[in-house]
């Protein structure tokens, strides 16, 4: 069984790592149309009475980063139920992948905020729902190795 930093035998799998790099796509995607959004939207209110036309624009660009932000979710549901049923081996690793992934994109996102002058929140809303999936993950694994391990003691 590989250690919980030995990210490098889940990297093998060619399809873990184009899941990863679109997912790091999926999220830079996601922080390009949210500072397009605030900065259009600071636009609008300057405006005061938006046209309709606009409005709709704005309604949309909202839509597709609420798309991204599920597409996101799903796919990282889907990989570690996959990886929670079929390779339990490497579940470890792929949860301090995951890890490693918010590490950076909380770096980038919190670097675009400053450099963008936008709240943080809006740029890292996508990864803070992640992480909280993430959470419960660990969390469920923690739960299963302790009863494992007490299961053990009892039986012994």
């Amino acid at each position: 069984m590989p250690n919980l930093f030995d990210i490098r035998s889940l990297f093998k799998s060619n399809w873990i790592k184009v899941y990863f790099i679109f997912i790091v796509l999926l999220n830079l995607l996601y922080c390009v149309i949210e500072i397009y959004r605030i900065n259009n939207g600071a636009k609008l209110a300057q405006i005061g009475t938006p046209t309709e036309d606009l409005l709709a624009k704005a309604q949309s660009v909202a839509q597709v980063s609420s798309t991204i932000e599920s597409a996101m979710l799903l796919l990282m549901l889907l990989i570690t139920f996959i990886y929670f049923k079929k390779k339990r081996d490497l579940l470890s690793a792929l949860l301090s992948a995951h890890l490693v992934y918010f590490l950076c994109m909380y770096t980038i996102g919190y670097a675009l905020s400053y450099a963008y002058s936008l709240p943080i929140g809006n740029l890292l809303e996508a990864i803070i729902i992640l992480f909280w999936l993430f959470s419960i993950y660990v969390l469920i694994l923690l739960v299963q190795k302790i009863r494992s391990s007490f299961n053990r003691s009892i039986s012994n």
